[in-house]
């Protein structure tokens, strides 16, 4: 099995150094595995979330109880206005597209 660390090439002369990290800590089950595998390692671990105006505020609300239940050592919630690209399903009253 691979760690964390050395996938992200963290290793100096084998010794396995102890990081200061940041995870894109979006709510959902990608991102609190990749952040509770850096805190088994023994890994600080700063969570940033990006509020983007998602009509699905339970994302922002998943993202800040993972922090807390990882006792994170900070999360940071970034807003971004995404209007200057044009709007989609995520952030405006449009349908959301069915698979055909």
């Amino acid at each position: 099995m691979i760690r964390l660390t050395e996938a992200a090439g963290a290793l100096e002369d084998g010794e396995n150094r102890k990081l200061r990290v940041v995870v894109l800590l979006s709510g959902g089950l990608d991102s609190a595995t990749v952040a509770a595998g850096l805190l088994v390692e023994g890994h600080q671990v700063l969570g940033l979330t990006v509020d983007y105006g998602q009509r699905q505020h339970g994302e922002l609300a998943a993202a800040a109880r993972l922090a807390a239940h990882f006792g994170l050592i900070e999360h940071v919630v970034l807003k971004a206005d995404l209007a200057v690209v044009g709007g989609s399903a995520l952030t405006t009253a449009q349908a959301v597209p069915k698979a055909a």
